[in-house]
């Protein structure tokens, strides 16, 4: 189950990231809306939230460190598509991560999915320079 839900990620949401053969406004289109899907608007829990806990952390610690280093990677490359400066890119592309993963526990919390829906909209809003 969870290798299908990283090939699903890694095609859907790191590769719409990565792909340089579209415009960084549509590839971020893509990965929000694919972002949004894999969430259900803010209804599912964060696996990484859910590995993190109690346990889990210190027998999944490896793949919740590799899964978080993979979204930054992919949210930076964008940035530097944009030609923020590797700092700025690296900056953003962490925000981004502490975004997702916080509104998806607040979200949660508060039973209130707009959370997570403006959330999305203000990270297109952090990666529209173009």
């Amino acid at each position: 189950m969870i290798s299908d839900i990283d090939q699903w990620v890694d095609k859907n949401i790191f590769f719409a990231l990565l792909d340089e053969t579209k415009s960084t406004k549509l590839r971020l289109k893509d990965a929000l809306k694919n972002i949004e899907i894999l969430y259900d608007r803010g209804k599912n829990t964060c696996v990484l939230r859910a590995f993190s806990m109690h346990g889990g952390l210190t027998l999944f610690e490896e793949q919740i460190k590799s899964g978080m280093e993979k979204w930054i990677s992919a949210f930076n490359v964008l940035g530097m598509s944009l030609k923020f400066t590797s700092t700025e890119s690296r900056q953003n592309a962490i925000q981004t991560l502490i975004d997702l993963q916080g509104s998806l526990v607040v979200t949660k919390g508060l039973a209130d999915t707009s959370i997570f829906k403006n959330t999305l909209k203000n990270i297109e809003k952090r990666y529209s320079t173009e």
